[in-house]
Parts: C-alpha cells; structure tokens; sequence
C-alpha cells in the first residue's frame, strides 16, 4: 500500500504437482514465471547492504517455499531465465527506468535466495538440473532415462525435446542409416556397459543433456528433502540412514536393507579403508497429502498468466507509472471480487450463477457494429423470432444457453425450436462438403463463429459445448508459441 491505494509490484504464478500426481512429477514444484514493477518503497538498504526491494522479495520466496516444504513437497525447480525490455508476461507495461538483469546477476540473485533458505534449513541440499539427472555420481544407480525427468508446462527441455523428436522422425522418413553413440558420447550417462546400438530414448536424453551443458547453472533444483543416494528418490518417511564415513551420503530404508544383503565388494565403500557404517535418523513424518487447507478461489482472470496478461492488454491496465499501477490494481480489485461467487466457484455475478461473462464484458469482445452484424446472421440463419430478441447486449449470452441446451439435450422432440434448429446446424456441419472454405457457406460460417466467440466467454473447465476446449487450447497455444524467455526480478 503506497499512499492509503493498494498497488500490484509483485506478482508470481507456480505449478504445484501434489501427491495425487504420478511420478515424476508427483510432489514437485516449479517456479514458473515471476514478474514486479519498481514502485517499491521505501528505496533504502537493509543492514546486510542489499536493497529492501531485493530482500523482501526473497523473503517471499523462502516464506513460500517453507509453506510448500510443510505441506509434504520434497522439491523446487527454478529456471533462471532473463526477460526482453519489450516483453511483458505478467505485468502490463513496466517503468522506463527499471532495469532488466542479465543471465549473471539474475542468476546470482537467485542463488543469494537459495543460501539463505539453506541457512534457515528449507533447503536441505541445492544443484542444478543437469548434475543431478545427468550426472550419476556418488553411488547412483538410477538410469537417466527420459520418464526420469520432471515434465513442466513452458519448462526448457520439454520443449526442446519436442523439437529433438520432430528432427528424429524427419530423418527416419528419410530413411538416414541411424546414428551410432560411441562411449564418449554417452559420457554423461556413465553406464557399465557402452552404449552401441542406441534406441531413441537414449538419443533423445544424450542431445537434451548436451543442450542443457552449458547453460546448466541456469536450472537451479532445490530439494526441500533428503534424497537416497542410490534410487534417488527423497525420504519422507521411516529412516533416513547416513554413512558415518562419507559426507552427505545417505539411503533410504529399502536401499539400506538392499545393501545389507549384498557382497562386500558390491557395498558402498570409498577410497578410505575399513568399513563403512550407517547411522539412522528418523524422519519427521511429513503430510501424506499435499492438499492445501485453505480454500482455494478460483478466478477466470487469474487461471494463467496468459489470460491475466490479456485481461490487462485489452482493457488497458498498466503498471509503467505510480498513477497507472494505483488504477490497475483498483479494477483488478474490483472485477475480482466482484465476478466470484461465495462458495469460490467459476459463476459469475448476474447471470443467474451462468457460466459466461457479463454481458458488458461479451460486448468489449468485437467491435458494436461486428457484433450487430454477427447477431444478424445469426437470427437470420436460426430463424428466431422477434419475441427471443432482447436488449443487443445480452443477444449473444442468451445465444450461449441456448447452445448449451443443444449440446446437453439428447431428446428427438424437443420443444425448444432454436435448440433442433442448432441440431441441423451441427450435422449439417459435419457433413457440409465446403466445409474447408467457411466463407462459401453461410451456415458454417455462423455456427463456427458462434462456437468461438462461445469458447472466448466460456470459463467451464469441463464444457459440453462441440469444440469449445478445443479452441480454448488452440488459443493459448497460439498465444504462447512466441513465449521463450520469462519476467524475472532482481535489485
């Protein structure tokens, strides 16, 4: 709160991967994009000579970070990654005068959080992506295979290896003699035996580790728990035991009745003689769940950082000036508030609990004279009557139930003539022969237009409506092609 307003300077979106997720996401979080405007006050330094901003906002991070770890999350991944001065992927529009930091100083901000959560015991061992996967070191038995890997929405290597994969398939259509990995080029997975014939799962992990090398500081990997040394897999239950012999070398209770079992030229050892004893530490027994106690409010606005960015973008909320910032965050405010219902579902206000928008905000989709246009064709082509023709603002809400009803409605002989009307429409969709070159047929012209500016205005996550999460997808699909780097932050 600066000056009695509230104002938006910080803002971050996480994926959280619970319990109930399968492996090897399952409780995993990933930092995904973080993003503030410098309207930070006061602009003095703390007594450790950092700058209050920079300090407040890595206390943010440490204070979500231990929330996570006592909810039973065992790690966090960070993509160190500097954003562009003209791009913007939270904030709308951000001060001249604030600077953007590079690939260095972020990532030795990042780092400087990293310690002092390592300080406070938050994080009980920090690495990066590429030692801890590809590298198998210090009594690993684990494979590196690419099931191993984390797969995170926007993440590097899950869309580089997208790319790998379509490279793979042009050059077996090409009918190319397959590559052979030779023993130095399967360095990184350390193996017993060489690799000579290679399958494609091992191709596709050597050239994402080879991509991810020399960057590899960038993809900070926190582990807010302890992990085995030989399965990898973090221990948050039963027994933790450490070797007296080696520093930090410990395994879980499997492993450890494992090793008991085995010879004593195949136990763990080191290049100290004797032998190697294990003491046990119990682990406090953490949640089995992962479920957040509080309620979670869901908001359209707010679902992704694409659709809060274009909430932004087209009605024009900036944070590049004081002024602006106090405005944006006063509407923000207001149309989050004031568009959730009390028991935190999807339903809008005034609409008799629907699931579409106001009417007001379906008008600021097109342009007046479009939509005029548009409801024409409509009326026209659905031969509705001029009793169904209400104020020109809430044509198209009512539209949107009656394509609702026509979707969920499985009778023959309903009563309702829009609803058979948008039936023959639907078959006449899929059985139109021009149906590729919607301009020449007026009916798919309407009703695939009708089905996108339905999708537009649409927040059900599970919608009946035909092709309605299809082109939701498709959008933020083609919103985020574009999307290579991220908004960071730093002093």
């Amino acid at each position: 709160m600066i000056g009695g307003a509230d104002i938006c300077i910080f803002a971050m979106y996480v994926q959280e991967y619970g319990s109930d997720c399968s492996s090897p996401n399952q409780r995993q979080v990933y930092i995904s994009y973080l993003d503030s405007v410098q309207h930070f006050s006061p602009e003095i330094k703390c007594v450790t000579k950092e700058a209050l901003r920079t300090y407040v906002y890595q206390e943010i991070l440490i204070g979500y970070l231990d929330y996570c770890k006592n909810r039973g999350f065992t790690c966090c991944y960070i993509w160190s990654c500097p954003s562009k001065r003209e791009e913007d992927f939270i904030l709308n529009c951000h001060p001249k005068k604030q600077k953007m930091p590079r690939h260095a100083k972020l990532r030795k901000w990042y780092r400087s959080m990293v310690k002092k959560a390592s300080d406070e015991n938050i994080i009980v061992h920090a690495t990066n992506f590429y030692d801890y996967f590809f590298t198998q070191s210090n009594g690993c038995k684990s494979r590196v295979t690419i099931t191993r890997l984390p797969y995170f929405d926007g993440d590097y290597w899950p869309t580089h290896a997208e790319i790998i994969l379509n490279n793979l398939m042009k050059e077996e259509e090409c009918s190319e003699p397959k590559k052979k990995l030779i023993k130095r080029d399967t360095k990184i997975f350390k193996h017993k035996q060489p690799i000579e014939d290679c399958d494609k799962d091992a191709l596709l992990i050597d050239k994402i580790g080879s991509s991810i090398r020399p960057m590899k500081e960038d993809f900070i990997l926190a582990h807010l728990q302890h992990a085995c040394n030989h399965c990898s897999q973090f221990i948050i239950s039963g027994n933790r035991w450490i070797c007296n012999c080696c520093e930090k070398f410990q395994l879980c209770d499997s492993c450890y009745n494992i090793e008991k079992t085995l010879d004593d030229k195949q136990k763990h050892s080191s290049s100290r003689r004797g032998k190697h004893t294990f003491s046990p530490v119990e682990i406090i027994s953490w949640p089995l769940r992962t479920t957040d106690e509080d309620d979670i409010v869901k908001s359209n606005y707010f679902d992704c950082r694409l659709k809060f960015l274009d909430l932004c973008q087209r009605m024009h909320f900036q944070f590049d000036t004081l002024r602006r910032a106090k405005h944006s965050t006063m509407m923000i405010l207001y149309l989050h508030y004031n568009s959730i219902s009390p028991n935190s579902e999807n339903r809008i206000i005034g609409q008799n609990h629907s699931c579409y928008q106001t009417s007001r905000h379906i008008s600021n989709i097109l342009d007046h004279n479009i939509l005029r246009a548009f409801l024409k064709k409509c009326f026209e082509v659905l031969h509705i009557e001029s009793e169904y023709k209400f104020l020109w603002g809430k044509d198209l809400v009512k539209l949107f139930h009656f394509l609702e009803h026509a979707a969920q409605c499985r009778g023959k002989g309903c009563k309702n003539i829009i609803c058979r009307r948008l039936k023959q429409l639907f078959r006449h969709c899929a059985k139109c022969n021009v149906r590729r070159r919607v301009e020449s047929c007026r009916e798919c012209n309407v009703v695939w237009l009708l089905l996108k500016f339905h999708a537009r205005a649409c927040n059900k996550l599970a919608c009946q409506v035909p092709h309605c999460i299809r082109i939701q997808n498709f959008r933020l699909r083609s919103s985020s092609r574009n999307d290579d780097g991220k908004m960071d932050i730093t002093s």
